[in-house]
């Protein structure tokens, strides 16, 4: 072999070194830009998981308000005429028409009375608020470390995209924003 020969060998061999090189690095920052980016997409859909969450709770707790509300409202609206319907049959000193609305008093009385005793901790609104800012609090934690966890995920990202040599070769990937909701640093009634 001619010294133009081994020339062009060695040549070639360090192209092919330098292309086998070139094309693992490009194929390794692309796949894991793909990868970081899948990873703060699967972060955002945990950050509207943990928005669901809180949703479904308030609903539930909304719910129980109303509920427990209507319960005790149609009670207490069958005392206060009960309550009238008395008055008025005693000033009329009709004392059947009376009897019959202590009865009705009585009997709402002891209905309402049993309601209580039975949900002992969600009878009033306040005991239901009690707990629904409790579960606002927990959902507001729990959507505050997904947007964290997800930040950190686009940190990463973004970091994975900008170091060398990866730059050179992700230019058409872009920057992902940040998860920011005012809101969240708002301080909830106690």
């Amino acid at each position: 072999m001619n010294n133009n020969n081994r020339i062009l060998l060695i040549v070639g061999a360090v192209l092919l070194i330098f292309v086998v090189i070139f094309a693992g690095v490009w194929i390794g920052a692309d796949t894991g830009a793909v990868t970081k980016r899948n990873e703060v997409l699967l972060r955002k859909q945990s950050i509207y998981t943990a928005y669901l969450g809180r949703y479904d709770k308030v609903q539930f707790y909304t719910d129980a308000i109303n509920s427990a509300d209507q319960q005790i409202l149609s009670q207490i609206t069958l005392l206060t005429e009960a309550r009238v319907a008395f008055a008025q049959a005693n000033n009329n000193l009709n004392f059947e028409q009376a009897d019959d609305q202590i009865e009705v008093i009585e009997n709402t009385f002891i209905s309402l009375v049993s309601y209580m005793e039975q949900n002992p901790s969600n009878w009033t609104t306040l005991g239901i608020t009690e707990d629904f800012i409790q579960e606002f609090s927990a959902s507001t934690n729990m959507i505050t470390n997904a947007i964290e966890t997800y930040n950190e995920a686009v940190t990463d990202y973004h970091n994975h995209i900008e170091v060398i040599p990866n730059r050179w070769f992700l230019g058409s990937y872009t920057h992902v924003e940040f998860y920011q909701i005012p809101s969240l640093s708002t301080v909830i009634p106690s």
